[in-house]
């Protein structure tokens, strides 16, 4: 086989183990140990971080633990880290209203960017009906937090870390190899054939 050829497999083959998408958090999984309710008594907002791969461009999947008794409607964001809390609001991940939650509540077919190797956080913030719970599990030692009243200082801990899958999507590079390879594997059939 020339060297063309086998360069060619071996970047299909890199390619397409680094192309699947990348779970960068996963507590659904994990033991349930109790929730956090945001009312309109406690105006709370509450908020899971995730960092990101390497290699990772954009998100494609969010899975939160939510549910409600009744109909209710709510935001979920996607925001910055600064000193270890949500800051800035980059994109608005869902805005469901008047909805029943199902859980987990899963937003997906995502395309929102994130930066590679940063820290992230989703924030849900209820906007009106029922009372919503957010279930979390028992020390998992990834970052979350609360914050009462749109003025209020965010509260972190790692104690607890509420249920959430996050999955991305590596960077395009992993596209650029897989074309590249099938390129060298066609250069060398051609090659094969042209010398005959």
């Amino acid at each position: 086989m020339s060297r063309f050829l086998m360069a060619g497999v071996a970047l299909v083959g890199l390619s397409a183990g680094f192309a699947r998408a990348e779970l960068l958090l996963d507590t659904l999984t994990s033991e349930l140990d109790g929730t956090v309710v945001m009312s309109a008594a406690n105006d709370r907002r509450s908020a899971q971080s995730f960092t990101t791969s390497a290699s990772t461009t954009s998100l494609s999947q969010v899975s939160l633990d939510l549910s409600a008794s009744g109909i209710t409607s709510f935001d979920v964001a996607l925001h910055l880290n600064f000193e270890y809390a949500p800051a800035s609001r980059l994109e608005y991940l869902a805005r469901p209203r008047d909805i029943t939650l199902t859980s987990p509540y899963v937003i997906s077919s995502l395309t929102e960017l994130v930066a590679p190797s940063t820290q992230h956080w989703i924030v849900v913030q209820r906007i009106a009906g029922t009372d919503i719970s957010w279930d979390f599990t028992d020390n998992q030692g990834v970052a979350n937090g609360f914050r009462s009243g749109p003025e209020g200082l965010w509260n972190i801990t790692s104690a607890d870390s509420l249920r959430t899958g996050v999955v991305a999507v590596p960077e395009p590079t992993t596209c650029a190899m897989a074309l590249a390879g099938l390129a060298c594997g066609g250069y060398s059939l051609w090659r094969r054939r042209t010398r005959r």
